[in-house]
């Protein structure tokens, strides 16, 4: 790989890492209200979901959103609603106390549908998905002499 390449790749990369995106500020709120079952719930939702990410890039699906404005706006309007219905639906819930977990009450875990959640925060993440569709049209093919 070129130096060309690599930095600038490098550079987006550690960007994209530091940069907390919604999927991570939603895990940090849901794990400090509810507990760390819920953060792990949604976390492992999160991780399958860059593994669909990689999945779609390394079988050529990811193709049709690069070649496709529309179904790379679609993606993100869609990823967008999901993370206003995620708000919407914080932000009917009862209010607690804050940094107490639970608040002193057990509730119900349902580690499925907080697995669900994560998974499509992370499918529907426009910024997860910049990295899978944008960058294989920076590599280059090999030269060989």
């Amino acid at each position: 790989m070129d130096i060309d390449l690599l930095l600038p790749f490098l550079t987006a990369s550690m960007a994209l890492t530091i940069l907390p995106g919604p999927d991570i500020l939603y895990v940090l709120t849901e794990s400090i209200t509810k507990g760390q079952k819920t953060g792990i719930a949604i976390s492992a939702g999160l991780v399958s979901g860059v593994f669909i990410h990689t999945l779609l890039a390394t079988t050529g699906v990811s193709l049709v959103l690069k070649r496709s404005e529309l179904a790379y706006q679609l993606l993100s309007y869609i990823g967008a609603t999901y993370l206003f219905y995620l708000a919407y639906l914080s932000a009917k819930e009862p209010q607690k106390e804050w940094l107490t977990p639970n608040n002193g009450h057990e509730t119900t875990f349902f580690f499925w549908d907080l697995y669900k959640k994560g998974l499509l925060m992370n499918v529907l993440n426009p910024k997860v998905s910049l990295v899978f569709y944008c960058l294989p049209s920076t590599v280059r093919k090999p030269k060989f002499r």
